[in-house]
């Protein structure tokens, strides 16, 4: 039987990257991120595939979901993207 597919969107170093440890147990893994290195280095230890989406554009969003075998059980999907918040006056 096919394992339940889940997409974990976002890199974190405590959190998500447990997580994806955990998830990978019982689910086929798919990791995307805006950059690679810490995505790789936690897909080399959970057999994750690895995409370079970028989060806040909806069309590559969407394009990742609708990439993904079909149809799946138990689809599972953690979006937890960061950004970077400079104070006001950086700004300009």
């Amino acid at each position: 039987m096919e394992k339940a597919r889940a997409v974990i969107v976002g890199r974190g170093d405590g959190l998500l990257a447990s997580l994806a440890s955990e998830i990978a147990r019982d689910h086929a893994l798919t990791l995307a991120a805006r950059s690679g290195g810490k995505m790789r280095e936690i897909a080399e230890g959970t057999r994750a595939e690895t995409v370079l989406p970028d989060a806040t554009d909806d069309v590559a969003v969407k394009a990742l979901l609708d990439a993904l075998p079909q149809p799946q059980p138990q689809q599972v999907a953690f979006f937890n993207p960061s950004s970077r918040v400079r104070p006001w006056v950086e700004r300009f």
